[in-house]
């Protein structure tokens, strides 16, 4: 009888902490993949804005040669204006130098060149450039 006495209150004690233990891991886990949520959908929105103005970029990239002109490039430069918020300083540096380059075509600065870099290379480094903020996914681990 003397030695109940001393078990029930152990039993009772792991069970108290087995139950908070459990109850602390669960909670953990609701929080992590709450957090795991959050991300996704902060993802998802930033996406959503950085595509919006990949499309801006290669949409002018695509008619600066053929229709484009002064008025389209000033649209293009308040279209992406965003842009200062949402990268880095070289994605906005890069599409200050579509601006600029599209003035000179269209002022005949430079003419031809302007146009070879509108036609191919504009298009190159604004996918290499905007690439890293168009996924929706992290890469699998291998």
């Amino acid at each position: 009888k003397r030695k109940a006495e001393f078990v029930s209150p152990i039993i009772a004690l792991v069970i108290a902490v087995g139950g908070n233990l459990l109850q602390w891991y669960f909670q953990t886990r609701q929080l992590r993949h709450a957090a795991s949520l959050q991300k996704r959908q902060l993802r998802l929105t930033m996406f959503d804005k950085h595509f919006s103005v990949y499309l801006t970029v290669r949409d002018f990239l695509n008619r600066a040669t053929s229709s484009a002109d002064v008025p389209s490039c000033k649209k293009f430069l308040q279209d992406t204006k965003e842009a200062e918020w949402l990268f880095p300083q070289d994605i906005v540096d890069f599409i200050n130098d579509i601006y600029a380059t599209a003035n000179d075509l269209y002022s005949g600065r430079n003419e031809d060149t302007a146009r070879d870099w509108l036609d191919g290379k504009g298009h190159t480094l604004a996918r290499e450039k905007f690439a890293p903020f168009l996924t929706l996914y992290d890469e699998p681990k291998t």
